[in-house]
């Protein structure tokens, strides 16, 4: 069976390197292998690596690039975080990224169980993205630990889950910045949110005349970052990553408009998403 031969070869030291070959389509026994390796497993890298290939495994077979298979995230969120290594920080960091978040509201216990006993930041945008409430009694309790009282994803994950003055904070911070890499960073913050407010806040900042500029490298609109954020909460609505005219711009803030109820003040600034700058001599 090649999924065992895989299984075997990582264990000996061999790195995954994203094929899933072996496993062919999602085959529920190779999955309940891989899962079984990775519950029973003791070497940090060695479970990883298998942590890894169901994260690529579910990904790959999905048309939209998502983890949805509910084996595969069962397998990912309860055998990933048996141990407190960096399988498990990779579970939860894969997790964050690629599973929807209503995917994942069904683990919500879990994941409070997970807070309270092995908690890290990786979860807690995990919990933001599941808008898992079980956990927010932990949650509450974290934040007034020294070592997570200012962690930011902890900050985001009460914020998802309703506490209205951090929330207001952030959103704050992201419509009155005037600097662009800041504003870049507080869309992918408000995105991680997922809250209506800070969507919202994301569709109002789509004409947002704000550019960044590395020097005679390149210059680059924070429109796509602020479109990648609402992404983030619609992730089958690709063109929101499509973005190669001003008429793909239009189209988000029709979106925008239809979802949120939008309105502009502004016109739309002109068109850019990244162009390079030549060299000074």
């Amino acid at each position: 069976m090649k999924a065992v031969q895989e299984i075997e070869r990582m264990r000996n030291g061999g790195g995954f390197y994203g094929d899933v070959a072996a496993f062919q389509a999602i085959d529920p026994e190779s999955v309940d292998l891989l899962g079984q390796e990775l519950r029973n497993g003791t070497d940090a890298d060695f479970r990883e690596k298998l942590v890894k290939a169901l994260l690529r495994l579910g990904t790959s077979r999905n048309p939209d690039a998502l983890l949805e298979n509910r084996q595969i995230l069962a397998t990912i969120v309860q055998d990933g975080s048996v141990r407190d290594d960096c399988a498990y920080l990779t579970a939860m960091e894969g997790l964050a990224e690629s599973a929807p978040g209503e995917a994942l509201a069904e683990f919500g216990k879990t994941f409070a169980k997970l807070a309270e006993s092995t908690p890290n930041s990786g979860l807690f945008l995990v919990i933001a993205k599941a808008k898992a409430r079980e956990a927010l009694p932990v949650l509450r309790k974290r934040s007034g630990e020294p070592e997570w009282k200012d962690d930011l994803s902890l900050r985001i994950a009460l914020a998802a889950l309703g506490d209205q003055a951090i929330e207001d904070e952030f959103v704050r911070d992201f419509e009155t910045t005037t600097d662009a890499d800041a504003k870049m960073r507080s869309a992918e913050t408000l995105g991680r949110i997922g809250t209506r407010k800070a969507l919202e806040s994301l569709a109002r900042g789509m004409r947002s005349p704000l550019v960044a500029t590395i020097p005679a490298t390149f210059m680059k609109s924070v429109r796509p970052d602020i479109a990648k954020a609402i992404h983030m909460n619609y992730p089958r609505h690709r063109f929101l990553l499509i973005i190669r005219s001003d008429a793909d711009y239009e189209r988000i803030e029709q979106f925008c408009e239809k979802e949120f109820g939008t309105t502009w003040k502004a016109p739309r600034p002109p068109f850019l998403t990244i162009q390079p700058l030549a060299p000074t001599h």
